[in-house]
């Protein structure tokens, strides 16, 4: 079955597959008529924008000042699984079905190996769900409960690691975070459901560890710090923060990127595969079609963003100022991503939770082959396309060749005048673009006869580059300089781009 032609309906897509029987279907098709796109995806963008003022009525009138605990963990669990009904009809009992089974497992097994099989599990049934994906709907597009599974999969993982650090680790082993995140006692039942179905992460995600959770859920996440600027010190302390800002904020935000996705409809993926362009036309559609495909998901990760802050979920945090800030369920920094340099700091800034979710699940607990092994579980993870793993093994040549190229010509370019330095950072912010696009939107593509024309239309430039640079071009001398700059990702680090031979970079990590 070759993969859909685009059609004159725009997808706006961020997972695959689902029935288009789900139920209330009639209440979602007049905004999949206005919006022009399938009505699977018109279902999902008008629950989010729901969501939103339905998490601002849980904050208020279930505040854990004045709510039960087990109230707030019956509601936000009841609420996240009508969603799934709503969307995924009686597939919702393969999702409880996986989070119950997963729960038995940290009382079946000791705490000492209770995460290894927790993690066999979870992957193994995600990969069920991938294959089914693969076999119903090949290249297809459509929203069906693999993409909670997903989130699910980061969440349950997260929670058998946390037990084991807690309960059958080695304290003096621990890194800051495991000891933060560590879990002394197996939450119950309530707490574990409420953790992986609550309604304003369900959807959409992002993961995010469970002791983070009960903290948002009893209150104590908007506890004032002691900040060392005492003026912001006084500031925090005199109230709790307002989400009005940040929800304001990625509201707009988010309504902006989907217009503006919805305004490049005209260029689908396939618009890559047509070989009439001529070049200056090509590397245009390249940065075109990946802009489209970026806003796709700058939309809906702002909004689940948005969502999680309005419910009092996302704040990490004062500034040196005392402003609040909310970015613990931030998976992507606009203007970071948009203007990077350098394709190591464009991984860094993509998909911050999930990189973060890697860090904490593989690249902090191995020691042999850790990069390499991480990126497999990264691709692991999102399924199993050929394109899949084409683009990884294709990123991995992009990151070396990142590094090598920063390192020798960054001195030289950056310390010989503003002329000189400005044009240098155009001209690395534009290849530094189309070389990445050149394996994403690969990625995207699903069949590899459609990703070998798109590369032809190329003609393997950036890879025959890539592996040239990487294989020949000596390493070159390492400078703290040049580590601080390339490791510029803020979140993502090492886990998303392999930077192992960064140990500082590998300390500033905090996510995909």
């Amino acid at each position: 079955m070759r993969m859909r032609k685009s059609s004159s309906r725009v997808d706006l897509h961020v997972f695959s597959t689902s029935p288009d029987s789900a139920m209330l279907d009639h209440l979602f098709q007049p905004l999949a008529d206005l919006l022009g796109i399938p009505l699977d995806q018109a279902r999902y963008v008008l629950l989010m924008l729901i969501n939103v003022p339905v998490a601002m009525s849980y904050r208020y009138f279930l505040h854990p000042s004045r709510t039960s605990l087990v109230t707030r963990h019956i509601v936000s669990t009841s609420l996240g699984l009508l969603l799934c009904l709503l969307c995924f009809n009686l597939d919702v009992l393969f999702l409880i079905g996986i989070v119950a089974s997963s729960y038995a497992l940290l009382h079946l097994f000791p705490p000492q190996v209770v995460q290894k099989y927790t993690m066999v599990w979870v992957l193994g049934t995600l990969s069920i769900c991938h294959i089914y994906r693969t076999m119903t709907d090949y290249g297809g597009y459509h929203l069906d409960f693999s993409g909670p599974m997903m989130i699910l999969a980061q969440k349950l993982t997260i929670v058998g690691f946390a037990v084991h650090d807690g309960k059958g680790g080695n304290p003096r082993q621990l890194s800051k975070d495991q000891e933060e995140q560590k879990l002394t006692s197996i939450p119950s039942l309530l707490e574990y459901f409420s953790y992986n179905f609550n309604f304003h992460s369900i959807l959409i995600g992002p993961g995010y560890t469970i002791r983070e959770h009960l903290a948002f859920m009893d209150g104590s996440n908007l506890t004032p710090l002691d900040n060392p600027n005492q003026f912001a010190r006084a500031k925090e302390h005199s109230k709790e923060p307002s989400t009005l800002i940040p929800v304001a904020k990625k509201s707009l935000l988010s309504l902006i990127y989907m217009a503006a996705y919805l305004y490049l409809g005209n260029y689908p993926h396939r618009t890559l595969l047509d070989e009439s362009f001529n070049m200056p036309y090509r590397l245009l559609m390249v940065l075109v079609v990946g802009m489209r495909l970026k806003l796709g998901f700058h939309f809906i990760w702002t909004l689940s963003d948005c969502v999680n802050n309005a419910a009092g979920l996302g704040f990490s945090g004062y500034d040196a100022h005392g402003n609040a800030v909310w970015d613990l369920t931030t998976n992507l920094d606009f203007l970071r991503f948009e203007f990077a340099m350098n394709p190591r700091i464009i991984a860094n800034e993509w998909n911050i939770t999930t990189a973060r979710w890697l860090r904490r699940v593989s690249y902090d607990r191995i020691t042999w082959q850790r990069a390499h092994l991480t990126f497999l579980l990264s691709a692991f993870w999102h399924g199993f396309y050929p394109s899949y793993y084409l683009g990884l093994i294709y990123l991995g040549f992009l990151n070396e060749t990142a590094k090598k190229m920063w390192r020798l010509l960054n001195p030289f370019f950056t310390s010989n005048g503003w002329a000189l330095r400005w044009t240098y950072h155009l001209v690395t912010w534009f290849l530094s673009h189309i070389f990445a696009n050149f394996g994403s939107l690969a990625v995207q593509l699903h069949w590899l006869q459609d990703v070998f024309i798109y590369w032809k239309t190329l003609y393997f430039v950036p890879l025959v580059t890539c592996v040239i640079i990487t294989v020949f071009l000596p390493p070159g001398r390492s400078s703290r300089q040049s580590s601080k700059a390339v490791g510029e990702g803020r979140k993502g680090g090492e886990v998303a781009t392999g930077n192992e031979n960064h140990p500082k970079e590998a300390k500033s990590m905090k996510q995909d």
